[in-house]
């Protein structure tokens, strides 16, 4: 019998299956903020390296870390750091098998604090590509391939840069500074589901330890959410999870233990059943201890989920119960979504056999342009 299955991973286009992206211009390669070129408006750098192209970029992006590295290039307590991040997912059928379509969620969006120097997307065998934005602004590609496959490779190569604080200020609006508080009528409407718990809590077992966390009424919005984001830490052990699929937060509480998805849907759940809008993201960690810094980040160079929980006149705020950390540092983000079902990096289906399938693997590494410095991890 034949069949058709669909195949995602945890957490095409040209003929010969190397996708090459149109590269950038030098704008902002130094400067994520202010987007001057050749030079870094912190450190008056200019590009006087005598050479043109990819060895002007490469002597740029060293002289930048060793600034960087030597505190130099900073503003207060700002970073840049730039990043190469390679995602490669591998599937491997008994027999060749026909492809279906697959969705790749692997490109983020240029931001403020985040920005595509290069990217590069290969996959075999070839296929054709189609960009599009899917209905949270993601940019996502779905590749269509004619050839039949035992192996299915598709790598995904990004040269970024990110810019940080270490410690953020987070300057919320005067009316939320205490909790509760009340979003305003557009912030309500635009929030829309995400304001709402997602998963069943008939026994208001979530409910009722999230509101343990509130210690007065009022209280402080800030620390009612760090309070929050540590205490998911503290009850749940982190626990690297290769099965498909999300806990629900009720089964994460009652086990105790859980993947970095499972804590960040805990998160958010909890968050919600408090009134706070809250999003997923998805993307990559970096390890910053291989820059010289104390603390080693649970679940570093791989793919990674964490919160997003939206307050007025601070935007999102990023929290990651996995490390129980708040703010972006060290975190690329890649995607948002309202739920982690919908935060798939790599999705499709393939026809054959019941058998055929075998399975994948998925190698991420995220590395410091800073000679020396790779994090890799790898999900089999």
């Amino acid at each position: 019998m034949t069949v058709v299955r669909s195949v995602r991973e945890r957490r095409h286009t040209s003929r010969n299956g190397d996708a090459q992206e149109p590269e950038s211009t030098g704008e902002g390669l130094i400067d994520g903020l202010s987007g001057s070129i050749g030079r870094s408006r912190a450190c008056n750098v200019d590009c006087r390296c005598g050479f043109a192209g990819e060895t002007c970029r490469r002597d740029l992006v060293r002289y930048v870390l060793f600034l960087w590295r030597a505190n130099v290039c900073t503003r207060g307590s700002a970073f840049l750091t730039v990043l190469n991040v390679r995602h490669t997912t591998v599937y491997r059928y008994r027999r060749p098998v026909s492809l279906g379509d697959h969705r790749l969620m692997l490109r983020p969006r240029d931001s403020h604090d985040l920005r595509l120097i290069r990217t590069n997307l290969t996959l075999a065998p070839p296929a054709t590509l189609r960009w599009i934005h899917d209905v949270f602004g993601n940019s996502i590609a779905i590749a269509s391939f004619v050839e039949p496959a035992t192996e299915l490779r598709i790598e995904s190569n990004l040269l970024l840069e990110t810019y940080v604080v270490e410690q953020p200020a987070f300057q919320i609006a005067s009316e939320a500074v205490s909790y509760p508080f009340i979003y305003s009528a557009d912030d309500r409407i635009d929030l829309g589901r995400m304001l709402e718990p997602h998963y069943p809590d008939p026994a208001d077992r979530l409910g009722s330890w999230a509101r343990g966390f509130v210690r007065s009424n009022p209280t402080n919005t800030l620390a009612l959410l760090a309070d929050l984001n540590s205490g998911v830490r503290a009850w749940i052990a982190y626990q690297s999870r290769e099965t498909e699929g999300t806990q629900t937060p009720i089964e994460t509480l009652n086990r105790g233990w859980g993947s970095c998805r499972d804590l960040a849907v805990l998160l958010i759940e909890a968050a919600r059943s408090l009134g706070f809008g809250a999003r997923v993201v998805t993307g990559y960690l970096y390890n910053a201890s291989a820059d010289g810094f104390a603390a080693s980040a649970i679940g570093a160079g791989t793919t990674h989920a964490w919160a997003d929980i939206y307050l007025p006149g601070a935007g999102w705020i990023a929290y990651d119960p996995t490390n129980g950390t708040i703010g972006g540092r060290d975190l690329i983000r890649v995607a948002v979504t309202r739920d982690i079902s919908q935060a798939v990096p790599v999705a499709g289906s393939f026809v054959g056999m019941p058998d055929d399938y075998l399975g994948l693997t998925v190698d991420v590494a995220v590395v410091s342009e800073s000679p020396g410095h790779a994090i890799a991890g790898s999900r089999a």
